[in-house]
């Protein structure tokens, strides 16, 4: 599926001219959707789950931005989970969040250095190792998008039923 997302809305999240506090990543007095899982899911009443995964690039060239991603993901989730809840999707079994991190190439054509968080139900826990991640790296090599993307297709565990969501920052 391709989400589409308010440009003036994602640039206002991603620069560095608004600073976000750790805790108000997860605000639920912000009423206004970011992303609309009931439209992204066309209605649907049979969806069996979804499955979201964030391939990030995380090299130091992001670093201005990453507390912005950072609040988009978590967004993305709160969203989701509210759509889920809607539609009286109940289970906590029916949406699941992955991630994978990308910098650059290493030297001698070795794979690119990548970090993943496979596909989960445990969505605190989840958003406890997002807060440890930080933006490293770069001005030099690729960066390893190739390998990242690589990893999202054929190595982690998508449920064949569910509705799939990659978002690639």
């Amino acid at each position: 599926l391709e989400t589409s997302i308010s440009q003036k809305k994602m640039y206002s999240l991603f620069s560095n001219a608004q600073e976000f506090k750790e805790n108000d990543y997860d605000s639920e007095t912000d009423e206004e959707f970011l992303i609309k899982f009931d439209e992204e899911l066309n209605f649907k009443k049979d969806v069996n789950g979804v499955d979201l995964c964030f391939l990030l690039d995380c090299t130091g060239s992001m670093n201005p931005y990453f507390k912005g991603i950072k609040l988009f993901i978590r967004k993305t989730i709160r969203d989701a989970r509210r759509c889920m809840t809607q539609y009286s999707f109940s289970s906590d079994d029916m949406l699941r969040v992955s991630l994978v991190c990308y910098r650059d190439h290493p030297p001698q054509g070795k794979s690119g250095d990548l970090f993943t968080i496979p596909f989960t139900h445990a969505i605190d826990d989840f958003k406890k190792v997002l807060k440890g991640i930080n933006a490293v790296g770069g001005g030099d090599d690729a960066e390893a998008v190739i390998d990242g993307l690589d990893e999202v297709v054929n190595n982690l565990t998508w449920r064949e039923d569910s509705e799939k969501f990659v978002f690639h920052i």
